[in-house]
């Protein structure tokens, strides 16, 4: 029933629910945003409770005047916390996969934590 009502929301390619591990993935279609606020309310009207959502996504790292971004194909660029990694992977371009958590969001913006930053393979 859960993945049903995912699958049919405006922009959703594809979901996939497994409730013995209450995880849902989630692809939506390229240059559509789905909200999280969302598939919260989705998840929550049918009588389930809508966690923390993760967001998966690739881009590369750019460091500008001394801070560093991950760049996503098409969207805003998501600023990340300096450490040797980021470092390394601004220097070399390479595409890398970050996971952000949405800890807030408002209106059509959103804050975020960096959850893992890891080279692309």
């Amino acid at each position: 029933m859960v993945q049903e009502t995912l699958q049919r929301l405006d922009g959703v390619a594809t979901a996939k629910v497994n409730l013995s591990e209450k995880q849902a993935e989630i692809v939506v279609d390229d240059n559509f945003v789905l909200m999280p606020a969302r598939i919260k309310k989705v998840v929550e009207d049918l009588g389930f409770h809508a966690g923390d959502i993760d967001v998966l996504g690739s881009g590369q790292i750019i460091s500008r005047q001394g801070d560093f971004f991950v760049r996503f194909e098409g969207q805003r660029d998501v600023v990340l916390v300096s450490n040797q990694l980021t470092e390394k992977l601004a220097a070399d371009p390479q595409p890398v996969r970050v996971v952000l958590r949405v800890v807030e969001e408002t209106g059509d913006a959103f804050k975020w934590r960096v959850i893992k930053v890891a080279e692309e393979k």
